[in-house]
């Protein structure tokens, strides 16, 4: 620990701490009063010559004045180390070999760096200069495994050259020179961010985005004491922002103290915390590495203010224990990371990183080789779940999503809608366990899914905001199960985010835009528990129509396939075995699968390896799309949720989804055709249950009932099997 002390008279420690404001309280006391304008200059001028004089007795108080006369071997020596540190060859040998280093890369601390307090410096810089790792050749591990030290080590090397650049200067015999730090950036450390306790006091880099952002506040390095006894002060250096007193006082003996917070001589520096939302790399099979983490982050200094909500960033930092949880079993929520450096990466299309090694690549080559790949995938996809094929294959379309471009969002949008006990929650959780990205939430009236803004606090000077589901999963897929009845700011932030790809953002002074694009995957049941055929369907649902016609497909999951499926189900969970569903008819009709179950993790990874393509639609299959769109409205124009306009861009967005299955970057006319089955699909069971819905309120017949009379004796002469 370091410390500055000097004896004071009484009256002269209480002029320094009270000296500048009181020339401040004196200015605004007469600045009303124009016609005594020079009275207070004159007695300003006089007030700053008295602080500079005391300011000249006591400057040595001040950890940041450095003299041209050396007092120790380096200039800011006490602000990087304290005192009882040894000044050992090899220590000497390793700053000495960074100030040489930062000798030869001058462009470094150049003045535009100087004045902005920046000090970037890529980590392959060091590793690239053969001088400088010849002479200190454990810098990869010491940065590893001793980053505070070997920060330090490179900061003070940074602070001589600085020092003697504007020492250069003749006419300059002292300065006020802050600490300064070297932001290191562009590191790998090579070990997996799956287990952070195990890292602890170790530097790491980590991808991840803004999801909370706290209100920025001052943390003390350098606290004035003053001895209530004999007067005596000293600067004592508080580590971390811990209160640190003085353990007795080395004139009179004393351990009671008064701290100076206003002294001029008290430093502090800028703090703020943010919360950092990552994903932990995909290792093996085993943990819960689809489960997106939170980390707190601590930025200092001028990484204050360096990003905003839901920005994408690389984050170099040493990651450390709250003092609070020290002793303890170290806990996730008891960590954080104190930044180095803080860079903004572009938007991805994913926030999933994709690494491949060579087990990884012969899986997607052995899956490449299948006769018939999306089968394959869709029989992959929740084998847990016996049938319901055709959803299976809706929701894998959803992960894998459209190409976007300017007119065509790439997000897909699907809604599960059934019967409580078909399914539907483990196919929503499967979804975001094999998206590359997923966030799953139950959703209750409180469940929050756009952006909170909490109001700024006493202390606070601007409110803070708080991500919710949709924005937590940008870039990938949001699953939003148990969906009974959206809240009037849950519906106005999923339909935002559906419509606009964003939300926006105005309360509390924030009027802002947040760039959410994000596939959502919607379960829900009807209101009483099953479907009610004395009902409308809308009023089972109870969802907005509009944000119902965002939905790209809508799977309706009724529990009455008949007593031949219940046997075939029945004898499937007995046999333990993944059969093939009769009822879909959609892999019956295929080709063999030959591919064996393979794990999540490894799906996952081919989905998002599938994602990267971008896909677009062949001549032909834009044709076949055409005319089956021309063709479905003319048939079910009388109700919009069967014939709405934005099915085309739909049908577009599913086609370029089946093309990437295969990872192929040109659709087919047989894409379109696929995917033409699965939206029949949907559409005609749709429009079964529509007409088969009844008000009990309606007793008198309207056009609209006489409309649905005639398409349903449409159906039943097409279908004589309809009500068996």
């Amino acid at each position: 620990m370091y410390h500055c002390c000097q004896t004071a008279s009484p009256l002269q420690l209480c002029n320094i701490p009270r000296l500048k404001m009181e020339a401040i309280d004196a200015i605004g006391d007469n600045f009303d009063a124009y016609s005594s304008e020079p009275a207070v200059k004159k007695q300003k001028v006089a007030r700053e010559s008295n602080m500079k004089e005391i300011f000249d007795n006591y400057k040595h108080l001040d950890v940041y004045f450095l003299s041209k006369q050396l007092e120790s071997r380096y200039y800011g020596y006490k602000l990087y180390f304290d005192s009882g540190v040894d000044l050992d060859e090899e220590f000497i040998k390793k700053i000495d070999a960074s100030i040489k280093f930062l000798v030869r890369n001058s462009d470094i601390y150049a003045d535009s760096s100087t004045e902005a307090s920046l000090f970037s410096v890529s980590i392959q810089r060091f590793y690239d200069d053969e001088i400088f790792m010849s002479k200190w050749k454990t810098f990869k591990e010491n940065i590893k495994n001793s980053p505070a030290e070997t920060l330090n080590c490179l900061g003070l090397a940074l602070y001589q050259c600085v020092a003697e650049k504007k020492f250069k200067d003749s006419t300059i015999n002292s300065v006020c020179l802050p600490k300064l730090e070297v932001k290191v950036f562009d590191y790998e450390s090579g070990e997996s961010i799956d287990d952070l306790p195990e890292l602890c006091d170790k530097l790491l880099e980590i991808h991840g985005r803004v999801t909370k952002i706290k209100q920025p506040k001052y943390q003390i390095e350098w606290l004035l004491f003053l001895c209530t006894r004999c007067f005596r002060i000293e600067t004592v250096k508080q580590v971390n922002g811990d209160y640190t007193p003085p353990r007795r006082c080395q004139n009179c003996g004393k351990r009671k103290f008064k701290a100076q917070r206003d002294s001029p001589f008290t430093k502090s520096i800028a703090l703020q915390y943010i919360q950092l939302e990552y994903l932990a790399p995909i290792e093996d099979d085993h943990g819960n590495s689809q489960t997106l983490k939170m980390l707190d982050v601590k930025l200092l200094g001028d990484l204050v203010n360096t990003c905003s909500l839901t920005d994408n960033v690389k984050i170099v930092g040493v990651l450390k224990t709250f003092k609070k949880y020290k002793g303890e079993l170290l806990a996730t929520k008891s960590l954080y990371l104190e930044a180095v450096s803080v860079i903004k990466t572009p938007q991805p299309d994913t926030a999933f990183v994709l690494e491949l090694n060579e087990d990884d690549n012969s899986i997607i080559d052995k899956i490449r080789g299948e006769p018939d790949i999306f089968s394959s995938l869709v029989k992959l996809f929740c084998p847990e779940i016996y049938g319901h094929d055709m959803v299976k294959a809706g929701l894998l379309l959803s992960l894998l999503g459209g190409s976007e471009s300017e007119e065509i969002k790439g997000d897909i949008n699907v809604l599960l809608f059934g019967d409580s006990g078909v399914g539907k929650s483990v196919l929503g959780r499967t979804c975001a366990q094999v998206a590359p990205k997923g966030v799953y939430v139950n959703l209750t009236h409180n469940t929050l899914l756009g952006v909170k803004v909490k109001p700024a606090k006493k202390k606070q000077k601007e409110p803070t905001l708080e991500s919710g589901a949709l924005v937590l999963a940008d870039g990938g897929s949001c699953v939003i199960d148990k969906l009974r009845k959206l809240s009037l700011k849950q519906s106005q932030d999923l339909f935002e985010v559906m419509e606009d790809q964003s939300l926006y953002v105005q309360r509390f002074g924030i009027n802002r835009s947040i760039a959410v694009k994000t596939s959502i995957v919607v379960a829900s049941q009807p209101i009483d528990g099953k479907y009610n055929y004395m009902k409308t369907f809308e009023k089972n649902l109870n969802i907005n129509k509009v944000i119902l016609s965002r939905f790209d497909l809508i799977f309706l999951m009724l529990d009455h396939p008949g007593p031949s499926f219940e046997a075939l189900k029945a004898t499937q969970i007995l046999n333990g075995k993944r059969s093939i569903n009769d009822q879909d008819q959609f892999l019956a009709e295929k080709k063999s699968v030959s591919l064996e179950l393979i794990s999540k993790v490894t799906l996952q990874k081919y989905i998002a390896y599938a994602r990267q393509i971008k896909a677009q639609l062949s001549e032909a299959s834009a044709i076949v799309l055409k005319n089956y769109f021309v063709e479905n409205k003319q048939k079910n124009y009388f109700h919009e949720l069967l014939c709405h306009n934005k099915h085309f861009e739909s049908l577009i967005r599913l086609t370029q989804a089946r093309a990437k299955s295969e990872l192929r970057e040109e659709a087919t006319v047989h894409d379109a055709e696929e995917v033409i089955k699965i939206h029949k699909f949907t559409i005609e069971t749709l429009k079964k249950v529509i007409l088969s819905s009844r008000s009990k309120d309606r007793y008198q017949k309207s056009p609209s009932e006489d409309i649905r009379l005639y398409f349903k004796k449409i159906i039943k002469c097409d279908n004589p099997q309809t009500e068996q």
